[in-house]
């Protein structure tokens, strides 16, 4: 499928960044024996993925939601601070992360 990858990025001038691609598996073990690949770059094995700030973790469907909780939380204070703690409704939904 890489190599797929890696034909159709020639054929419409795309270039995958190997540095910026990494394997992972969910739901086993990872086949640190299989060797992948993007043109002659070898991709690495990694034990969690980040996305859209969820991070993803190897081997389970566990996800671990924490730092974006935590990113909402620490915008949403700001946000109430520059607003005036009871300026509005927004203050009945005041959020405290982690207690």
């Amino acid at each position: 499928m890489l190599n797929v990858c890696v034909e159709f990025g020639n054929k419409w001038d795309i270039a995958f960044n190997p540095a910026k691609a990494q394997c992972v598996t969910f739901g086993g073990n990872s086949p640190k024996q299989f060797t992948l690949a993007i043109g002659a770059e070898h991709l690495s094995w990694c034990t969690r993925l980040k996305y859209l700030r969820c991070i993803f973790w190897y081997g389970s469907c566990e996800i671990d939601i924490s730092p974006s909780v935590g990113k909402f939380c620490a915008e949403f204070n700001n946000t109430m601070a520059v607003l005036g703690k009871y300026s509005n409704e927004m203050a009945a939904v005041h959020v405290k992360y982690g207690h």
